[in-house]
């Protein structure tokens, strides 16, 4: 499934982040991706407005604190960290990330899909060899 549409954002600095944020009804803040791009392709998550912060350095934060009058633990509540982990696996959806290769060979076709899980200990991921086996 796709995202719903949504307005894209990358500012180049804490006060531009700032001055969006503050501005932009609906907007959610993309810092990474790996929970909220799963919620935005199932369409549990509908934001109108996407903020990338990736690009705005790490020790600008304390400057962003003043600026917004809130830390940041505030207004990223650790509650939402890892969302996808939170919420959608208590339901029993399983999701893979980061999948690289041929994807452009799958994209819309009916597949038999095979992931097949490395022990990994010490961690809260597992490693997979995820495997896609195509009708001819």
């Amino acid at each position: 499934m796709k995202p719903a549409p949504f307005a894209y954002h990358a500012p180049d600095s804490v006060e531009e982040a700032c001055e969006l944020l503050g501005s932009l009804e609906d907007a959610k803040v993309l810092a990474g991706g790996q929970s909220l791009i799963p919620l935005l392709n199932f369409r549990l998550a509908r934001p109108q407005h996407l903020v990338d912060i990736n690009r705005i350095r790490a020790d600008e934060a304390e400057e962003a604190e003043k600026k917004l009058g809130r830390r940041l633990d505030e207004i990223f509540p650790k509650a939402d960290y890892q969302i996808m982990h939170t919420l959608l696996f208590p339901h029993d959806v399983v999701h893979i990330e980061n999948l690289g290769g041929q994807l452009d060979q799958v994209l819309d076709r009916k597949i038999l899909f095979g992931c097949f899980p490395w022990r990994f200990q010490g961690g809260e991921a597992a490693l997979c060899r995820a495997v896609a086996m195509l009708d001819e």
